[in-house]
């Protein structure tokens, strides 16, 4: 089944709201008088740039099961610096063909490709390849789905914006467009149009936690995704929407939605390792890296593993009694003196302190261990910052190897964050 058809199923309800409410019929429309209107790709190879929300979408309905496959292109639609899977693509709305040298097998088929481009921060960017049935594999469709209006935070030519916005048309859900402005902006959008849903990187929740008029959002359903999740972020969220049901889902571009956590707890519990009767199973290797046989992932990614069907995380885990936990990214430790530090880690050991709001934890070069690692942190209350300092060196040494400690915390009003929404390190990676 194809996007379009499943909006054609949900008739004149409303898709979008905001300034300039859609609905699923008119998106329908649209879309039906873009495919008339660019006959000429059908079975191309398109690259859609992002200009507003609405259009987008209109596209992916006009394009999807039309076209051999689609490009996700960001707003300035430049192409990343790599082959694509065709000879020659077309960018649309410019109606622009392009040559590009052919790296890869020709996506022509009955079924159209979509290709989704990975953020880029540790290595070149890469184009991953996805069936719209993997795509929309997680999605949950039900009457009290349907009824919800999702805030949208993540850029939609990524994985976790276009999850988002495919769990909210699928199910017939309303969407509002909250990806642009500062955390102030977003929440106050969230309140007028009364969302019920969001979903959010833990570094963007801490941000918008902040906001005066977070304890205002009514939400039902909270997800966090994209970083590591910690205990006081969960517990936190519990406490500002006490009915909500509150999830972290692991996932990414190339394996797709791995799992979803809703015990409100750190981690997952240990006894899914090695379990074949999961729709995810997954094992730790040697270098304590989480490998994962996800039935939403890129077959493409999973024919380069090493392990048939499974595909390296890249993410560090350690198992401490029934749970297991995530200590950060292989590529993105800090290299104290030949010992790795995990910055995750730090932060999550300055994060149990009560009174800090967020933290930044970085590596800056040192001429003789070849860096140090350093902290930014965000109290709730800044004339609390004497006292916090001490309690957060001493957790850190209690709880921390001693190259581990940040040998200096320093106390901001804000944290930068990526277009993904996670928080920005000076050594950022994916």
């Amino acid at each position: 089944m194809s996007l379009l058809t499943n909006l054609q199923n949900h008739g004149s309800g409303v898709a979008l709201v905001g300034n300039s409410p859609t609905t699923f019929k008119e998106i329908v429309e649209g879309a039906l008088i873009l495919r008339k209107t660019h006959s000429h790709y059908e079975g191309a190879a398109v690259g859609i740039r992002y200009t507003n929300l609405k259009d987008f979408i209109v596209a992916l309905c006009a394009f999807d099961t039309f076209c051999a496959s689609l490009y996700l292109l960001p707003e300035n639609g430049l192409l990343p610096e790599h082959a694509f899977n065709a000879s020659s693509i077309t960018l649309w709305p410019d109606d622009i063909h392009v040559d590009v040298f052919n790296q890869g097998r020709d996506s022509s088929n009955a079924n159209t490709y979509w290709f989704i481009a990975t953020s880029g921060t540790t290595s070149t960017p890469k184009w991953i390849e996805h069936s719209f049935e993997k795509l929309i594999g997680n999605v949950k469709i039900s009457e009290s789905m349907s009824s919800l209006c999702w805030g949208l935070l993540y850029q939609p030519f990524r994985f976790a914006g276009l999850q988002v916005l495919l769990q909210s048309l699928i199910s017939g859900a309303s969407l509002l467009d909250a990806s642009v402005g500062n955390v102030n902006d977003k929440v106050m959008l969230l309140n007028l149009h009364q969302a019920s849903a969001v979903s959010a990187t833990p570094g963007l929740w801490r941000q918008m936690m902040m906001s005066h008029d977070f304890k205002k959002l009514r939400l039902s359903h909270v997800t966090l995704g994209g970083e590591v999740v910690d205990q006081a972020l969960l517990n936190a969220l519990s406490v500002v929407f006490p009915n909500a049901k509150i999830r972290h889902i692991y996932a990414s571009t190339e394996a797709g939605v791995g799992f979803v956590v809703s015990d409100k707890k750190a981690g997952f519990p240990a006894e899914w390792l090695n379990n074949d009767t999961l729709s995810a199973t997954m094992f730790i290797d040697e270098q304590q890296h989480l490998w994962i046989k996800s039935p939403f992932a890129s077959q493409a990614m999973c024919d380069e593993s090493d392990f048939p069907e499974y595909i390296d995380t890249q993410d560090v885990v350690e198992v401490v009694s029934d749970r297991v936990f995530f200590l950060g990214r292989a590529n993105g430790t800090i290299n104290v003196g030949g010992n790795k530090v995990h910055p995750e880690r730090v932060e999550q050991i300055i994060l149990s302190v009560h009174g800090v709001q967020s933290a930044r934890v970085y590596g800056r070069r040192n001429g003789v261990l070849g860096q140090l690692v350093h902290a930014d942190v965000i109290l709730n209350q800044p004339d609390t910052s004497l006292q916090l300092k001490k309690e957060i060196i001493e957790n850190c040494k209690l709880k921390l190897e001693r190259y581990e400690v940040p040998v200096t915390i320093k106390f901001v009003d804000s944290l930068e964050v990526t277009s993904a929404g996670k928080v920005k390190r000076e050594t950022d990676y994916g």
